[in-house]
């Protein structure tokens, strides 16, 4: 786990693979310290999409496609994301790459906006 910032200069601590310069790389979550925890893709150090729930997890708040915040909440992404992927390794649980969220869906690609 390493700090970070989210594209708006919110900061937490990322959970996940890293590449070999140690940037967040792969399917991870980045636990905000306000309490909000968003579940996506990284890429060279940055998020690229994914889901961020409230504090607790009980609603999905954000949606992020393409390194950016979508205007609306995009609940087609929402089970690609879902919360429990990735917990801490404490808690016990493995995260499985193949239920994030690839780039398309079957009704499109998600970059379109």
């Amino acid at each position: 786990s390493q700090p970070m910032n989210d594209p708006d200069g919110d900061q937490g601590i990322y959970i996940g693979p890293v590449d070999d310069n140690n940037k967040a790389n792969g399917n991870g979550r980045l636990e905000y310290y306000d309490g909000k925890t968003f579940i996506g893709c990284f890429s060279n150090g940055s998020m690229v999409s994914g889901v961020c729930y409230s504090q607790g997890g009980k609603r999905s708040l954000y949606t992020m496609v393409g390194g950016v915040w979508t205007t609306e909440l995009d609940r087609n992404m929402i089970p690609n994301f879902p919360l429990g992927i990735n917990q801490k390794e404490s808690e016990g649980e493995n995260f499985e790459e193949e239920s994030f969220y690839g780039g398309s869906s079957e009704s499109g690609s998600y970059g379109a906006r």
